[in-house]
């Protein structure tokens, strides 16, 4: 498919060292965000594909020399909306009241004394997440 040899491409001209690595990754950002709109907009259709077949067979797609590939519908995952139960607002505000306390012992590198129960907050390690590449629209 041409999405697959476009991407395949731009990494070949990268290797060679014709094209700089911020203009591929910039391309391949634009291209995966096309297809992951266009995904969006072709999963209705399969879901009703899913539907009309009303699970007597399974969709199996042939996708070349890869062979064939089954696509199935997966549940959504479940959750709980806590916030509708006051006692879990007092818990998660108890929760948020203590980690203000460790952020402020942890920043100033000194204990701190809880007003509210008289317990000593020390300080704890920073953890510093991964670095990552924010693409943004140049005015």
């Amino acid at each position: 498919m041409e999405a697959e040899s476009n991407h395949k491409e731009l990494i070949h001209l990268y290797e060679e060292g014709k094209v700089p690595a911020s203009q591929v990754y910039v391309k391949l950002r634009e291209l995966k965000q096309d297809i992951d709109k266009a995904l969006k907009m072709l999963e209705d259709g399969v879901m009703d594909e899913l539907v009309r077949m009303n699970n007597y067979e399974d969709l199996v797609v042939w996708v070349g020399k890869e062979g064939y590939k089954k696509i199935v519908e997966v549940s959504g995952r479940t959750s709980y909306d806590y916030k509708q139960n006051n006692m879990w607002l007092d818990a998660d505000n108890e929760r948020k009241r203590i980690e203000r306390l460790i952020k402020l012992a942890t920043n100033d590198g000194v204990h701190v004394i809880d007003q509210e129960t008289g317990e000593v907050v020390e300080p704890v390690n920073k953890k510093v997440g991964k670095s990552y590449l924010k693409l943004e629209k140049y005015k």
